[in-house]
């Protein structure tokens, strides 16, 4: 991300990741600007080291941020290793009939199935 001088600065980072064991990870970042204007963007990474290590570059670019991750078998592992790397912190979610996926997913993905 470029962040230009005439460019409203980010007041707020939240980034959403939805592991999985042998698919790629999605992962959504929301940033929201100083003028309220948000920001999303969308991409998977794959459950490898170089797909990690990937995550952990484009999120270095918000040191201290806060990733919500499902935690799904030991992929929580990995991605706390590339984000801990990174700068940043994840904070494992699940809870019954829950599933808290990507910020920015629409309500009908977090519904119980």
């Amino acid at each position: 991300m470029s962040v230009h001088s005439t460019d409203p600065p980010l007041t707020r980072v939240q980034v959403g990741i939805d592991a999985a064991v042998v698919a790629d990870h999605h992962v959504t970042i929301r940033s929201t600007l100083s003028d309220g204007a948000v920001q999303l963007s969308r991409f998977h990474v794959p459950p490898t080291i170089a797909g990690l290590s990937g995550l952990g570059e484009r999120l270095s670019a918000f040191p201290g941020v806060v990733a919500v991750a499902e935690p799904t078998s030991m992929t929580w592992l990995g991605l706390q290793v590339a984000l801990q790397r990174a700068g940043c912190e994840t904070c494992p979610w699940s809870g019954p009939g829950t599933r808290p996926g990507c910020a920015g997913r629409s309500r009908a993905s977090t519904s119980p199935t």
